[in-house]
C-alpha cells in the first residue's frame, strides 16, 4: 500500500499548492475536468492494481469518464503445511480499462453535474496474465500460466461529493450488470487427476477469496476438474474514487 499512500499525498500536496496562487478566483472558475484514482481496486487485488480516472464535464447534466491502469491478481498467503502453497511468482500484470456516461439527477440536486446522484450505462475490462511457481508435497515444484479475463456492461448508480471546489470523492453505490468470465490454468507438468484437482482447489482459494463474486461462479462450474471458467453471470460494481478537479 505505500504506492497508494505516495499518489493520496501527491493528490493532496497538488490540491494545497493549487489552492493558494488560485484561491480568489474559486468562486467564478469553471472546472470541467477531473483526475482521480481508484481507492477499491487496491483493497481487493492489492497494491499491484493502479488504475487512474478522468471525468470531463459535457453540460449541468452530464459527463463522461474514462479509467484505465495496471491490474493484478490479488496476493494470496499460503502456508507451507497445506499440500499446494505459492511459490515465486515470474509475472502477474494486466490491465484495467473502463468508461461510463453519466446523467445527474438534477431533481435530486441542488448543484450542477459532477456534484450529487448520477445514473448511466458503464463498461469494463479486465484482462491479467499471471505465471506462478507453485510448490506441491506430492508433485514437487509446478509452473502454473493463468489467463483471466472479464467483461462487463451495466448501469450504474452513484454519488459524488465535491469539497472546496477541487476535492472529489467519488462513489459508485450500485452497478448492476452483465458480467463475461473467462479463466484458464495451464500445467507446465504431465499431472494425474488427482494432482490437477489438489493445483485447482488450490487456485480457487486465491481467486474466491479475493474477488467478489467468484465463490458463486466457482459453484456453478466445473473448475475444479477442468481449471477452465467460461461463464456469462450477473454482476455488481462497486467503485471509491479521490480526485482532483481543474
Amino acid at each position: 500500500m505505500t504506492k497508494i499512500v505516495f499518489y493520496l499525498l501527491l493528490i493532496f500536496g497538488s490540491m494545497a499548492t493549487i489552492g493558494v496562487h488560485s484561491q480568489a478566483h474559486d468562486s467564478s472558475r469553471v472546472r470541467k475536468n477531473t483526475v482521480r484514482l481508484n481507492l477499491t481496486g487496491p483493497m481487493i487485488f492489492g497494491s499491484r492494481y493502479l488504475v487512474f480516472g478522468y471525468e470531463r464535464i459535457i453540460s449541468n447534466k452530464q459527463s463522461f469518464s474514462i479509467n484505465a491502469g495496471r491490474a493484478a491478481l490479488p496476493e494470496y498467503n499460503s502456508q507451507p503445511s497445506d499440500s499446494v502453497w505459492l511459490g515465486k511468482e515470474s509475472t502477474n500484470t494486466g490491465i484495467n480499462i473502463s468508461a461510463d456516461y453519466r446523467f445527474y439527477l438534477q431533481k435530486q440536486n441542488k448543484f450542477p453535474a459532477p456534484k450529487g446522484v448520477y445514473v448511466g450505462p458503464f463498461y469494463s475490462y479486465t484482462g491479467i496474465n499471471s505465471n506462478t511457481t507453485w510448490n506441491t508435497s506430492q508433485s514437487g515444484i509446478i509452473e502454473a500460466d493463468t489467463k483471466f479475463k472479464i467483461h462487463a456492461i451495466g448501469v450504474e448508480l452513484g454519488y459524488q461529493f465535491v469539497f472546496w471546489e477541487k476535492l472529489a470523492i467519488d462513489l459508485i453505490l450500485v452497478g448492476p450488470g452483465i458480467g463475461f468470465y473467462d479463466l484458464t490454468v495451464g500445467f507446465n507438468s504431465n499431472l494425474t487427476d488427482d494432482q490437477k484437482r489438489a493445483m485447482y482447489e488450490a487456485l480457487e482459494n486465491r481467486f474466491g477469496d479475493r474477488i467478489p463474486g467468484l465463490d458463486y461462479i466457482f459453484s456453478q462450474t466445473e473448475f475444479s476438474r477442468t481449471g477452465n471458467v467460461s461463464l456469462t453471470s450477473i454482476g455488481f460494481r462497486y467503485i471509491v474514487h479521490i480526485g482532483y478537479r481543474f
